[in-house]
């Protein structure tokens, strides 16, 4: 949500490392430890919020931010 937030209010990528820390440190107790994995997770994310390509939940959120700003 962090990265369609992002991209719908700014049109800028965020930085995906900055949310991989958040995951693999403690500040989530090392809740997934594979950084490539997410890395290579979170591109595909974003390339999907880009193309537009989003699930009908994304698509309400997507619809509620952009008619906001």
């Amino acid at each position: 949500m962090s990265i369609a937030f992002r991209y719908w209010s700014t049109k800028e990528k965020c930085d995906l490392n900055m949310i991989v820390e958040e995951f693999t440190s403690a500040n989530y107790y090392y809740m997934f430890p594979f950084k490539k994995f997410l890395i290579r997770k979170f591109n595909k994310e974003y390339d999907k919020i880009v193309a537009g390509d989003l699930t009908s939940e994304l698509k309400e959120v997507q619809y509620i931010i952009e008619k906001r700003l």
